[in-house]
């Protein structure tokens, strides 16, 4: 899976008013469930920018030996 794709969940959204017109909405649960994908991709590439600079930091204090 590409990290950098856009994750969304299509949902029909179609709302009907009073006078009859289709409207479209975008709905809460769409944009949870963008805001959760991001926040995750966040979080990983935090943790994947921890574990290089604790690689980094090794290998810099192995050269020191």
């Amino acid at each position: 899976m590409n990290p950098f794709q856009e994750n969304t969940l299509t949902i029909d959204n179609q709302v009907s008013t009073q006078d009859g017109q289709e409207t479209s909405v975008a709905t809460q649960t769409e944009r949870k469930v963008t805001v959760t994908v991001e926040n995750d991709l966040v979080s990983q590439a935090k943790e994947e920018e921890e574990d290089m600079e604790a690689l980094l930091d090794t290998l810099v204090h192995a050269s020191y030996m």
